[in-house]
């Protein structure tokens, strides 16, 4: 039996690629949560740098 062309048809392939909303919800949901990531360390390295500040201020007064 021959192989069906209009599996390995590439131009079909991207066209559902791109009109398929299911997958862009998806690839949303990765780009949103490797964003939140992204600000979670920058939160975080923030609060370090304060936290960090506030030890110095403390220290400097402690001696």
């Amino acid at each position: 039996m021959p192989p069906d062309p209009s599996q390995h048809d590439v131009r079909t392939a991207f066209q559902r690629e791109i009109i398929s909303p299911h997958l862009w919800a998806t690839r949303a949901v990765v780009v949103s949560t490797a964003a939140l990531a992204g600000l979670v360390v920058v939160g975080f390295t923030w609060l370090a740098e304060a936290a960090f500040a506030l030890f110095r201020s403390l220290e400097g007064q402690a001696w």
